[in-house]
């Protein structure tokens, strides 16, 4: 607590040594001071005028008087007199004169940093804050010195929020003119913390508290006595702030200078000054004076909120649309990709499908053949019209329901839905709905649905891409509807065991095609998902507890008997490859061996899209406005923070990526890297630190932040764990702070958890995407311990429909309509949890950037105490969809900069 003193009971020492009785302070062309004003200048500021004592003014020179406007004092208004340091003000001329307050020192400090002029008790004026140098020369010689307005968002008054006891600790953060703060001068300050104030929970400087407490010689009745300098509740005031390093000039000289912000003065400490000059009263009337009677400024804007999403009547015709989808009884739809038939799709109401994927296999036309039935799917392929190999199957938790056309909410809908021109599909008339975008791999994408004007329901949809020079085409046909389809399971099928190819169809040979919402997308999710290999075929990852065991006695003695088609061995991992149908039994025989710590399939996993593509028009971010980036951005918009994006590569030549490129590995092509084929990477990567405040594209959430690009996913968005393990350790070994991925895969892995486990350990702070599935079933990397799960809400705040949650989950941020960087210089719009994860991400670097000595935990904990709670919940309360709540980004890098820490949640997972 700060000490009081009261000005009417200090104890005084005479000096015996000065027995002069000093004359008052007078200052020529100025109304005169009334006696208790001069009373209260003189008692420090005599001595110091005289020449008695060296130290700093507490008043300093007396340069104006007005008549103000306030609401309390007679009349509406009171006289003010202004110093270099501060202000006297005569509230009530009528009240005692020897009354210690009946001269008092305003909260000016506080006016100039909120912008809020005040008039009377409770009446405030807006302004503008002050753009009034805090220390230094006036005008400032260095153009990004802060100023009063750069502690806008560092402040507070009341207790609303209030730092930690710091008490002990260095007081090393530096502020910049835009309010970033960042803690460079930690290890060089030898400033501390000396003590805490519980009224509006901030810490003091030991410099400026010395300071306060002070004794000196005073002037008192005229006569010059040894007595404490100051009241220190009077003079200054409680701290409203931490104190901050700010870079100034001082007459022509750049320095470096400690100041805090108290009530009612601002203290400056400059090491490189006499010592008794070191601590002084910043020119607080001087500023005050300028920013009050120059030319008022508009008044800032509140907080920037992001639009509310409107309702139109594209998207209303589309809700018609899927409403009278989902009253239908069957339906046979043909896919069509450059006029080339690649794919049918069966329904019957309510739970069978059947699918045929045309394609070739060994050189021959070939098709797989999908059947689901309730929860359970069969597949097989065909080549010739000649079955190959058994028919297999795999059983969901969730059975198929159809039709399940889905309505986009206002919260979910990222399309910018247009209604064209009247049309018809043979003899019916037709309406069309059109919807542009782009697409992960950068093509420019047109989709035009066509809708009977008779019964409602969808009869073609037809997408044009064009990329480059090339276009494509696809083109679906709504065929037969509530006709007979007679769907079977088939005989003779046996379960999938995960360690095969489930079907050796050659998937790259067709033209990928975007699954829309209107396309059961949450069934296609799922049947890619079990379609294609959990693992790659016929290969294993062993983890040795001696990894450097030979393989020549990895062969002859460990895995006799199997015939290994090759061993790989890496610094940590060795891969066996051999025949797919003896990976069970090799895999028992391993695991029971003394000399292997564990060994599993060489699991695949997959980016975390949901691969709906956006309207390229809708080009507003606003999910950073709806989780308060940009006010975040007052105090951080990055640093020297590495973050690492594990995923399908970026595009290195990305006009808004490549100036924060900081180093690029390839575990999928290291012997050619490819920047990125996919284009998910680049995507991800945007979100976190596409250049900002250059003119194009859009802005990262941490634009100055380093980025290190770890490609560990393949061009169709698959990668091998083993991959991704060594792509962990390479990031965490090669300086990443945080590391980001954006990928997913129902397998617990061990070589996963492993690499996490060692990131985790290094202080790496590891964030993962929930995953897509809609469902609470673990998505790993996501539910392994120690990892922040992102989960995603929509526009309106609430989860997304794809969105999986549970209780894994440990945040949300946005996740439908994320627009970013898209590969060949583009810009679109993207939905998933993918995209929520790197927001948080780029919430963390803004976090670091600010004070880099953050651990893990305090991080979490951070995010998690000034997240804002899901409806109905407390800070810190679970819930099942939301986690702890949607991560704030302002309150989150506020805290960091004004030394706020938090305890976390009982019985969080670790």
């Amino acid at each position: 607590m700060i000490k009081r003193l009261s000005l009417s009971w200090v104890v005084i020492i005479v000096l015996s040594s000065i027995a002069t009785v000093f004359p008052a302070i007078t200052f020529a062309e100025l109304p005169k001071l009334s006696a208790p004003v001069q009373k209260i200048v003189d008692r420090t500021d005599a001595l110091v005028a005289g020449g008695a004592v060296k130290r700093s003014w507490t008043w300093g020179n007396y340069f104006d008087a007005k008549t103000e406007p306030y609401k309390e004092s007679p009349g509406g208004a009171r006289q003010v007199f202004y110093f270099d340091k501060g202000r006297l003000e005569i509230n009530n001329p009528a009240t005692d004169p020897n009354n210690d307050f009946y001269a008092t020192s305003g909260l000016l400090v506080r006016e100039l940093i909120t912008g809020q002029t005040q008039l009377g008790d409770s009446e405030l004026q807006a302004r503008e804050p002050a753009d009034v140098v805090l220390a230094g020369d006036n005008p400032p010689l260095l153009a990004d010195s802060p100023t009063y307005a750069s502690l806008k968002e560092l402040v507070s008054f009341d207790g609303s929020w209030k730092s930690n006891d710091m008490t002990g600790k260095v007081a090393g953060a530096t502020l910049k003119k835009g309010g970033q703060v960042d803690n460079s001068l930690v290890p060089f300050s030898q400033v501390k913390y000396a003590q805490y104030d519980t009224a509006t929970g901030h810490n003091i400087a030991d410099v400026f508290q010395k300071f306060m407490d002070s004794n000196g010689q005073v002037v008192i009745n005229g006569k010059a006595v040894t007595a404490p300098l100051y009241n220190p509740l009077y003079v200054f005031g409680h701290p409203i702030s931490e104190a901050y390093w700010v870079k100034v000039t001082v007459a022509g000289k750049e320095q470096s200078v400690l100041i805090q912000a108290f009530e009612r003065r601002l203290l400056t400490y400059t090491p490189n000054n006499p010592p008794e000059f070191q601590v002084e009263m910043g020119n607080l009337g001087r500023a005050y004076f300028q920013w009050r009677y120059s030319a008022a400024q508009p008044v800032p804007a509140a907080d920037p909120l992001p639009e509310a999403p409107q309702d139109t009547p594209g998207l209303q015709l589309y809700n018609q649309m899927t409403k009278n989808m989902n009253s239908i009884r069957s339906l046979r739809l043909e896919r069509r990709v450059n006029n080339q038939l690649t794919q049918v799709d069966e329904f019957v109401k309510p739970n069978k499908q059947r699918t045929t994927i045309y394609g070739t296999y060994q050189g021959q036309p070939a098709y797989e053949l999908d059947i689901q039935i309730e929860n359970r799917l069969y597949f097989a392929l065909f080549a010739n019209n000649k079955q190959v190999g058994t028919w297999q199957y795999v059983d969901y938790t969730e059975p198929l329901r159809w039709p399940n056309f889905s309505q986009l909410s206002l919260n979910d809908n990222s399309f910018d839905f247009k209604i064209g021109n009247d049309t018809k599909v043979g003899n019916e008339a037709a309406k069309s709905l059109i919807n542009t975008g782009i697409q992960l791999d950068g093509s420019q994408q047109e989709r035009t649905r066509i809708i009977s004007a008779v019964t409602g329901v969808l009869l073609q949809r037809n997408t044009v891409a064009k990329l480059g020079n090339a276009t494509s085409t696809e083109a679906l046909s709504y065929l037969n509807y509530n006709q007979s389809i007679a769907i079977d399971a088939p005989k003779g099928a046996v379960p999938y065991t995960g360690f095969s190819v489930s079907s050796p169809l050659a998937r790259d040979q067709f033209v990928p095609s975007s699954i829309g919402a209107d396309d059961t997308a949450s069934l296609y999710r799922k049947v890619s998902l079990y379609t294609r290999p959990l693992a790659a075929p016929g290969e294993i990852v062993v983890k040795f507890k001696n990894p450097q065991i030979s393989v020549q006695s990895i062969q002859n003695d460990l895995m006799g008997g199997y015939a290994l088609e090759d061993v790989a061995q890496s610094d940590i991992w060795t891969t066996l490859k051999l025949a797919p149908a003896a990976v069970p039994a090799a895999l028992e025989r391993l695991n029971s061996d003394p000399r292997v710590e564990y060994a599993e399939p060489a699991y695949y996993s997959f980016t975390d899209t949901v691969v709906t593509p956006n309207d390229a028009n809708y080009g507003q971010q606003y999910n950073l406005k709806a989780i308060k980036v940009p006010r975040a951005w007052s105090i951080s918009t990055g640093g020297d923070v590495t973050v690492a994006v594990l995923d399908s590569g970026v595009d290195t030549t990305h006009p808004d990526l490549a100036p924060n490129i900081a180093g690029t590995f390839d575990f999928v092509d290291g012997s050619s890297p490819k920047a990125d084929p996919n284009g998910h990477g680049t995507v991800v990567s945007g979100i976190i630190t596409a250049n900002g405040n250059n003119g194009q594209f859009g802005a990262g959430v941490a634009w100055k932040s380093k980025l290190l690009v770890v490609r560990v996913m393949g061009s169709n968005g698959t990668g091998r764990n083993e991959d991704i393990a060594k792509g962990i350790r390479t990031a965490t070994d090669n300086g990443a702070r945080i590391i980001n991925l954006s990928i997913g895969s129902s397998a617990d892995s061990k070589v996963m958890r492993d690499a996490i486990q060692y990131a985790i350990d290094k202080g790496v702070i590891v964030i993962a995407s929930s995953g897509n599935n809609g469902n609470d079933k673990p998505n790993y990397p996501a539910a392994y311990p120690g990892v922040i799960s992102v989960a995603a809400v929509g526009k309106l705040g609430t989860p997304a429909y794809f969105s999986s949650y549970g209780s894994t989950v440990t945040l949300t941020a946005p996740g439908v309509g994320i627009c970013s960087t898209v590969r060949l210089n583009n810009f679109g719009c993207e939905d998933g949890t993918s995209f929520s994860a790197p927001t948080i991400a780029g919430v963390v670097t803004l976090m670091l950037a600010v004070n880099p000595t953050l651990t893990r935990d305090q991080v979490k904990a951070i995010l998690i105490a000034t997240a804002t709670p899901a409806p109905g919940r407390g800070v810190g309360e679970f819930d099942y969809q939301y986690g702890y709540g949607t991560v704030n980004a302002y309150a989150a890098v506020r805290a960091v900069a004004t030394n706020q820490f938090f305890n976390l949640p009982a019985g969080i997972r670790s």
